[in-house]
């Protein structure tokens, strides 16, 4: 008996999955991202084109504070939620953003658990972004022939600089000084008058993040490592420096170093000479490049992209929407007792005990 070819196995499953979704009824569907960045907003997008497309009806909440933030999209009907110019971080938080310690958080980085395996959880990946091409401008500075390559540093939206410490400011500043075999571009919304003005640095509040990396003359991402910017320097294959601010960017930053595509550097102790040296370390080292190429491959080598995987997830859970209650976790189903593994715990001692005065009679 001869083996079909897994590719035309494939290859039904998806015609399969098509037909099924074009039968799924119009519906409403809420899209609220956890994030108020534009960025994240954005990202989202793909995904609710598609859900467009199979004749659903899609609402997408923003976050703005100022008019230029505020996104559109053909068929898609945004929710625009003003925060009145008000910034969503106090200035203590703000503060604390830049001067506490990031805390390592060591049971999650170990984990091998996969979120997408909670059966009544669907998850849907981050699909690697495909940019524009980058304007002239930015050609020009980036191609300079002079330059051994571009280097990169974006510490996303909720990085305020105007909050950061002085010394921090001056250690990246001078760091980048000493590196005029480099074009740097920098995302900076601090003040200008303790940088160094320098031709081979240039500074824009915001910076077409995707299109940079994906440019081939890009050797390096200095990233705060927030869930996007790790995605994203995996997906465009790019070597980071790590230096995490606050909530789940140690435990990226970590990943980062642990499987070798980049070096974590502690923002409370950054030094020009560290910045530097790492900066040299990573972007002059092929084994950094070439780990997170593989990385990228991995990621990339999949039976279905991200975008369908999640449409066709949210249109099963449409078509059968009574699946939910059959796809609770047991834990949930547990008394406390079961939960915590008393009765193992219970079971184990009086095993232990008989043992015990077995031995003893």
């Amino acid at each position: 008996m001869t083996k079909k070819p897994t590719a035309t196995i494939a290859i039904n499953i998806l015609i399969i999955s098509t037909y099924v979704e074009e039968i799924v009824k119009a519906n409403n569907i809420l899209f609220m991202p956890a994030m108020t960045a534009p960025s994240h907003v954005k990202s989202m997008l793909p995904l609710a084109k598609a859900l467009r497309k199979d004749g659903h009806s899609i609402s997408l909440a923003q976050y703005y504070s100022e008019q230029k933030e505020k996104l559109s999209e053909d068929n898609v009907e945004f929710i625009y939620l003003s925060t009145y110019g008000e910034s969503l971080m106090d200035e203590k938080f703000a503060n604390s953003v830049w001067r506490a310690k990031t805390v390592i958080p060591w049971g999650n980085v170990m984990t091998g658990w996969a979120a997408g395996e909670v059966f009544n959880t669907f998850i849907v990946d981050y699909e690697c972004p495909k940019p524009a091409k980058l304007s002239k401008e930015y050609l020009q500075f980036v191609e300079d022939p002079v330059s051994k390559g571009t280097i990169i540093l974006s510490f996303g939206h909720f990085a305020d600089w105007k909050a950061a410490p002085v010394a921090t400011i001056q250690a990246v500043s001078s760091a980048f000084e000493n590196l005029q075999q480099y074009r740097i571009i920098w995302q900076f919304n601090g003040d200008l008058s303790v940088v160094s003005n320098t031709s081979h640095v240039r500074i824009e509040t915001w910076v077409p993040l995707a299109a940079i990396l994906q440019h081939p003359k890009t050797v390096l991402f200095i990233t705060h490592t927030g869930i996007k910017s790790f995605l994203e320097a995996v997906c465009f294959a790019t070597p980071v420096v790590a230096v995490p601010l606050f909530g789940d960017q140690p435990r990226y930053s970590m990943l980062a170093s642990m499987h070798g595509f980049g070096i974590r550097l502690d923002k409370t102790t950054l030094t020009k000479e560290a910045l530097y040296n790492t900066i040299i370390a990573v972007a002059e080292n092929r084994k950094y490049k070439e780990r997170i190429a593989k990385f990228r491959g991995m990621i990339s080598d999949r039976i279905i992209d991200a975008t369908s995987n999640g449409k066709f997830w949210i249109n099963f859970y449409l078509r059968h929407p009574s699946s939910a209650n059959r796809m609770r976790l047991k834990g949930t189903m547990l008394n406390s007792f079961t939960y915590s593994c008393y009765d193992v715990f219970t079971l184990l001692c009086i095993l232990l005990f008989s043992l015990r005065s077995a031995i003893d009679s």
